[in-house]
């Protein structure tokens, strides 16, 4: 059985974030994905984030994985822990990308959307 891991925010959860997340699926056979904490969320993108709670991005993206947590430490913790054979990134963040026996796997990005331009639509229609 092969795991795969990866993580992500998963704000605003959107079309691209399912590709995403279909991509990874069809690439192992238990996926397991860290969702950033709220706490997690703010470091990385800002105070303003994220817009969806914690519960509410969990339940998005378990929709689509074998298993879904709350992600409150780094990456590496939760593979010294889970173990994955396969470590998935998006095309767009590929500096960020850790190494699990030389097997990462870049899934591409979904042209045409994200949780930013999302965010900018809303601001401008209010």
């Amino acid at each position: 059985m092969i795991i795969g891991y990866t993580s992500g925010i998963f704000d605003l959860f959107h079309q691209g974030h399912k590709n995403y997340l279909l991509a990874c699926k069809e690439l192992c056979d238990f996926l397991i994905v860290g969702v950033d904490s709220n706490y997690r969320a703010k470091i990385l993108k800002g105070d303003t984030r994220p817009i969806d709670d914690i519960s509410t991005r969990l339940k998005s993206v378990s929709v689509y994985c074998d298993y879904a947590f709350e992600k409150i430490e780094q990456s590496g913790v939760y593979i010294n822990k889970y173990h994955p054979e396969v470590f998935f990134r998006s095309r767009d963040n590929i500096m960020n990308a850790h190494k699990i026996n030389n097997k990462t796997i870049y899934i591409p990005y979904t042209e045409g959307v994200s949780t930013t331009m999302l965010i900018s639509q809303r601001f401008i229609l209010n």
